[in-house]
């Protein structure tokens, strides 16, 4: 099993993209979140850190923001490949002589 250079950089696109989106997601279901519920932790934090409160709801939004995040980030780097024309260049033939 071989893998060519075109995989190779389709994959290196797609993964730069996928994290700029995964945490663009993840961060709106976020904000979303602090604005549904911060009436109700406003009095209740105390001791406890707002961290572990943010940290087990992202745990929990991660199933909700990952396939946003795939979609927009194929989305956008297909878009980028006909854009620049890359598109068209993967699909010409390769002949090697």
């Amino acid at each position: 099993l071989r893998i060519k250079k075109l995989d190779i950089f389709v994959l290196k696109s797609f993964c730069m993209l996928f994290m700029g989106t995964f945490f663009i997601c993840l961060f709106i279901f976020m904000m979303q979140f602090l604005w549904r519920y911060v009436d109700e932790m406003v009095g209740k934090i105390g001791d406890d850190c707002p961290c572990t409160v943010f940290f087990y709801s992202a745990l929990s939004l991660v199933p909700a923001s990952l396939p946003l995040a795939i979609l927009l980030a194929a989305l956008i780097t297909f878009g980028n490949f006909g854009e620049r024309f890359e598109l068209l260049a993967m699909k010409q033939p390769v002949f090697l002589y």
